[in-house]
């Protein structure tokens, strides 16, 4: 039987991965990740300008239209980012939870969300999403640790009222 590693030698562990394999593969992505934040950029100042041209436009669709657009300067450069981060985690994360004995990283994960039905903690939701899943045994124990977004859809309640 192989001996669980202790503390200290998968600290050992991580630092050496992190500096020869995460921090390397990360500049990598050094010159990418400046381009996309120019596109984020050049894009939330398009935008901005349609949201101002169309704001000058005396009517109140294009003020309506104006303000769904600026909505749209903030949204578009954090998809850019969120995308780049997706891309660097999916290359970087399983180096990472290798240095840790019998653990594995799996991204969106296969953690089922009717587990949160059972869970008292865990707040009355509708929809739920797995970001990062952590599985793995310590001890004997199988464990999944997810990152989860939990939603509650509103859904108006209408009643008929009749008098």
């Amino acid at each position: 039987m192989v001996k669980p590693k202790t503390y200290n030698q998968m600290r050992e562990d991580f630092y050496i991965k992190l500096r020869q394999k995460v921090i390397p593969t990360v500049l990598k992505y050094e010159n990418e990740r400046k381009k996309d934040l120019k596109l984020a950029i050049l894009q939330a100042l398009k935008l901005l300008i349609i949201s101002v041209i169309l704001f000058i436009i005396p009517h109140p669709f294009f003020t309506f239209l104006g303000l769904y657009v600026f909505v749209f300067v903030f949204k578009v450069p954090s998809v850019i980012k969120k995308e780049f981060e997706n891309k660097i985690k999916k290359i970087i994360m399983p180096e990472i939870a290798s240095c840790f004995d019998n653990i594995s990283w799996k991204e969106g994960g296969t953690l089922d969300g009717h587990i949160y039905e059972f869970v008292q903690v865990v707040p009355q939701h509708d929809i739920w999403s797995n970001d990062d899943v952590f599985a793995g045994s310590h001890n004997g124990v199988n464990f999944e640790i997810s990152e989860t977004t939990l939603l509650t859809e509103a859904i108006p309640q209408h009643k008929n009222k009749r008098g």
